[in-house]
């Protein structure tokens, strides 16, 4: 595994035609699926067998998801959330120390791979700064939502002024913005999904143009808050409706008729949680399902800030929501066998 992810992280970054290693691409799904996996099995041991072993081997399976797809920086609040479980004692004063101790080591492992992607992009392309592709999310995101009597934040003569309105002026030529989106879940999000990879594939051309500097990726987050602040309302709704999406295509496929689907089985799932709560033997499969939803919830919001819910980026706990379905179905058959035959026993019998 450690000779394939090296293998793929070199090959990346000598033989394809910008020499540069990019976690986003999509041949690093190959890796990052299986990963996760791997991440999920043990931080699963951790949260069980509480031993320091796994719980280090999953921050090492957080760190790799980390470097080959950014998308999966989440994993890091995941690892967080098992410290406590591992060094806590119970006592207000540990579970806060071990809390601290977690969310160190999760922003060391951030700014570590941060400091990797520029340290890669400087030493072949001369740039101070990490890959373009989540500064272009950002700002793709805020001015999607944006209108065009937002220019009026930015200053007159100003180089934001003037990014924002050849923004706006792609956004009005290719009806690529929210105000043109039709009404309704489903053909909003087709809208969405149809015209995102074209706004977003347009903002390096827009900075070339005003002659911003290829490494400068402050003027997209200055942009894209400035937006973000003018359309709250607007930017909640669109991200809630991203959200949706993903919570949908994180179980089934975001089609009309499979949306009754998805919420039955979600209540299924909910319902599992509720009934095995009251039974200690169900401590396993409760963790199991339990750990899987919120995975699925985590992954679908820190989608829905950026790029929309493509069904690549959602499945990562499809096959574990099922197969931890699948055990709690047989586990409920069991358990309900179990009541029937007990109650079918005479006084004598139970005795």
């Amino acid at each position: 595994m450690v000779l394939t992810f090296t293998g793929s992280y070199f090959i990346q970054l000598f033989f394809n035609d910008s020499h540069s290693s990019i976690s986003n691409i999509i041949c690093s799904e190959g890796l990052s699926y299986p990963l996760y996996f791997l991440f999920f099995k043990y931080l699963l041991d951790t949260l069980f067998t509480h031993r320091k072993s796994s719980w280090a081997i999953t921050w090492i399976f957080a760190f790799l998801l980390t470097c080959v797809r950014e998308q999966l920086t989440w994993t890091l609040l995941l690892c967080c959330g098992t410290g406590p479980k591992v060094f806590s004692d119970r006592s207000r004063r540990s579970r806060a120390g071990a809390w601290a101790v977690s969310l160190l080591i999760a922003i060391l492992i951030f700014f570590s791979t941060t400091q990797i992607s520029v340290a890669t992009n400087r030493m072949h392309h001369g740039l101070n700064t990490h890959n373009s592709m989540g500064r272009s999310v950002i700002l793709a995101t805020a001015a999607y939502c944006s209108s065009p009597q937002d220019a009026k934040a930015f200053p007159e003569l100003s180089v934001e002024r003037t990014v924002f309105l050849a923004i706006n002026e792609h956004i009005e030529e290719t009806r690529s913005g929210e105000r043109f989106a039709p009404e309704g879940l489903y053909q909003r999000f087709a809208y969405y999904s149809a015209h995102y990879d074209t706004l977003k594939d347009h903002l390096s051309s827009v900075m070339e143009d005003a002659g911003i500097p290829a490494d400068d990726s402050g003027i997209y987050y200055s942009i894209a808050a400035t937006l973000a602040v003018r359309n709250v309302k607007t930017l909640f709704r669109h991200v809630l409706l991203n959200f949706y999406a993903g919570m949908i295509r994180s179980i089934t496929d975001f089609r009309r008729y499979l949306t009754a689907a998805a919420a039955i089985l979600y209540c299924i799932a909910l319902g599992w949680l509720a009934i095995f709560s009251r039974y200690k033997t169900m401590v396993w499969e409760r963790t199991l399902l339990g750990t899987a939803l919120i995975a699925s919830v985590i992954n679908a919001a820190f989608v829905a800030f950026g790029v929309f819910a493509l069904s690549r980026y959602m499945f990562y706990n499809l096959p574990i929501l099922y197969v931890s379905g699948e055990i709690c179905f047989f586990r409920t058959i069991a358990l309900w066998q179990e009541h029937r035959n007990l109650q079918h026993q005479g006084p004598d019998e139970t005795a």
